[in-house]
């Protein structure tokens, strides 16, 4: 009886003490070909493990850059700190994040184009992703072209809108961001009034060179949604509301539908439903209060 022509055998251990040994190697700055210099500081590698590793590395190495050949490059657009965790993780598939070192890793792996890294980064992120800190981490992803973190980002400030609107990092939104969000359908508000005050705490954060955007955003407070007694006595005495005549108009119209709804074409509901239809909270007691 004759053996089958051929077979294949796997050693994985064998991959794993290669890569280990590569790792000892670079700690003792063993047959090491190149060293990275970092503020001042020395990170002896190779350069085949840096190129396998790395897109950004391997054009170094492979083009006409005067580093092709050289045995000591600096680069300047990274910390020492990250260059640590890089290494460690190019050689050991391992690395530690903290909320502390997650930026400058993050830097690093984009500058050097290591997927694996940045994926390992946005996990992170993701696990760690609040109401108290999307705004900054949908700005990460957008630093760093990383989709999957915008839009998670982005979901977690629709889906909770009034807490990330007391965020200061809620009042340095650009304009077209801001008008995105208070027009979606999706946006998740317990009480519509929640979107007008958002909207005047961001124009007043720089009044000067926002207001003139306040009657463009207030146009998509559905005030059909806000109760009568919160348009007469908060809504329409906003002194950015009293000085547009516009604003006022949108104001008495509200008012007329709460009147006579049949007269007038429904706003649409955002997607979640409100609490209720009255605007204020129970322990607000305005229920007392009556049309001017």
């Amino acid at each position: 009886m004759s053996m089958s022509s051929s077979k294949t055998y796997e050693n994985l251990k064998f991959a794993v003490d290669l890569v280990q040994g590569l790792n000892k190697q670079r700690l003792d700055d063993r047959y090491c070909d190149i060293t990275l210099i970092v503020a001042d500081n020395k990170f002896p590698a190779h350069r085949s493990v840096l190129s396998a590793s790395s897109e950004y590395f391997d054009t170094m190495f492979s083009s006409k850059m005067k580093e092709q050949f050289a045995k000591v490059v600096s680069i300047k657009e990274i910390t020492a700190l990250a260059m640590t965790k890089v290494l460690t993780f190019v050689y050991t598939g391992s690395v530690t994040l903290t909320k502390k070192n997650v930026n400058e890793i993050l830097q690093a792996a984009s500058l050097m184009r290591i997927e694996a890294l940045l994926g390992i980064a946005v996990k992170f992120l993701l696990e760690d992703l609040k109401p108290t800190n999307c705004l900054y981490y949908r700005n990460l992803g957008q630093l760093y072209s990383l989709e999957a973190l915008v839009e998670q980002a982005v979901a977690c400030m629709i889906q909770n809108f009034e807490e990330v609107s007391q965020n200061e990092d809620f009042c340095h939104l650009e304009i077209s961001e801001l008008e995105s969000l208070v027009s979606s359908n999706d946006i998740k508000v317990d009480y519509e009034y929640t979107i007008f005050e958002a909207i005047v705490k961001w124009v007043k954060h720089d009044e000067e060179n926002r207001k003139k955007y306040f009657l463009k955003l207030f146009k998509h407070v559905r005030m059909q949604y806000i109760s009568t007694g919160y348009l007469s006595y908060k809504l329409r005495k906003e002194a950015m509301v009293r000085t547009s005549l516009e604003c006022r108009d949108l104001v008495e119209d509200a008012l007329l539908y709460h009147v006579n709804p049949a007269r007038y074409q429904p706003q649409p509901h955002r997607k979640d439903n409100y609490l209720s239809t009255s605007s204020f909270k129970s322990s607000d007691n305005f229920s007392g209060l009556l049309l001017s």
